[in-house]
């Protein structure tokens, strides 16, 4: 995946936090106000976790996102920012993880056991709210093909055996990025309960 512009992260901060999170909110039963935000760019997300209550531990591997969430965030004893990749992170116990188009940056040689990070971190009755990129993303053709994880439907269905699937949403189709380039996007938003 290519490196993050000055521009993509000032669209970012101005499009504010994502909807699933407020879904997701919504479906924690955990009674674990503690969130992860893995991938949190700007952190959008992670501050609107805090002003619904949660304990926040947003981390992203890039310094300038990490600086500029601590420019725009209040300063908090519940909002705590890592600069750290996927495998290095320190996963607390959580009620909530989200990662918003961010495990699209998780090398796939390192996934599955970030992915068991994930679940082990999380909860029973906590929820896991994210996005995966499918096989016909643009991203998985051989002109542009990244080290990512990509999925089908039912390779991602299986990665989820043993949660309460909530909801996957699939995108497949040519939608503008963040920066207004048009791609092909084959992408999967879930939300899912880990059961008590």
């Amino acid at each position: 995946m290519k490196a993050m512009t000055n521009d993509y992260y000032q669209k970012r901060i101005q499009k504010g936090h994502s909807k699933i999170v407020e879904a997701a909110i919504v479906h924690n039963h955990s009674q674990y106000s503690v969130a992860i935000d893995c991938g949190c760019g700007v952190g959008n997300d992670a501050r609107y976790l805090q002003e619904k209550g949660y304990e926040v531990h947003a981390f992203d591997k890039d310094e300038r996102a990490i600086a500029l969430c601590r420019e725009n965030a209040p300063v908090t004893d519940k909002l705590h920012w890592y600069q750290a990749s996927f495998e290095d992170f320190a996963y607390p116990k959580a009620g909530l993880v989200i990662a918003n188009s961010a495990l699209f940056f998780c090398r796939e040689s390192h996934f599955y056991s970030v992915w068991h990070r994930i679940e082990d971190a999380l909860e029973p009755g906590g929820v896991f709210c994210g996005d995966f990129l499918g096989v016909d993303d643009d991203s998985n053709h051989a002109k542009n093909k990244t080290s990512t994880k990509f999925f089908t439907k039912a390779q991602l269905q299986q990665l989820f055996t043993g949660f309460d699937v909530i909801g996957i949403k699939e995108r497949n189709g040519l939608y503008p990025t963040m920066t207004g380039r048009e791609k092909h996007w084959h992408a999967f938003s879930v939300i899912a309960r880990k059961p008590f």
